[in-house]
């Protein structure tokens, strides 16, 4: 009994709220990337389907073109009409590093790229890109690796 006690108060003292948030919404954020990522591989009405990441919101999308044919994710937390899900809704910041446009790609077979026009011609990703999400300073990172488009 005292032992459980004990327990509860040092977990209580060393898990933060901002910690348990952080972790929760890197996960879903993790589990949306791979969804779109799955969608890509199944879908073949759209040579491409992709994730855009702006400095207060994502969305996902179908087509080269990332502010046309918006598509709402499962689970996602849309508060308005829009097919955009802010990060205030979700109480967490979110940077992205070795995607210049904010905004990954992936083809049929699940590769991921920084840049598509068409599918001769595109940019694929050369470095592993970094989905970085943060709260009251605590932070995840997400990793996309090239060519295999590994997301872990």
């Amino acid at each position: 009994m005292l032992m459980s006690i004990i327990t509860a108060v040092v977990l209580g003292r060393s898990i933060t709220t901002a910690e348990v948030d952080v972790v929760g919404q890197t996960d879903k954020i993790r589990n949306h990337l791979r969804y779109v990522q799955s969608i890509a591989m199944k879908r073949s009405d759209r040579e491409v389907w992709g994730i855009q990441f702006l400095t207060d919101r994502y969305w996902f999308f179908s087509g080269p073109d990332e502010t046309v044919n918006k598509i709402r994710l499962p689970g996602g937390e849309y508060r308005s009409a829009a097919d955009e899900i802010l990060y205030a809704d979700l109480g967490i910041s979110i940077s992205v590093a070795n995607l210049p446009l904010g905004r990954v790609y992936f083809d049929q077979f699940g590769r991921p790229f920084y840049g598509w026009t068409d599918a001769s011609n595109n940019l694929p990703l050369e470095n592993s890109a970094t989905v970085r999400i943060s709260a009251s300073g605590v932070s995840r990172d997400i990793k996309i690796t090239p060519e295999t488009g590994l997301i872990e």
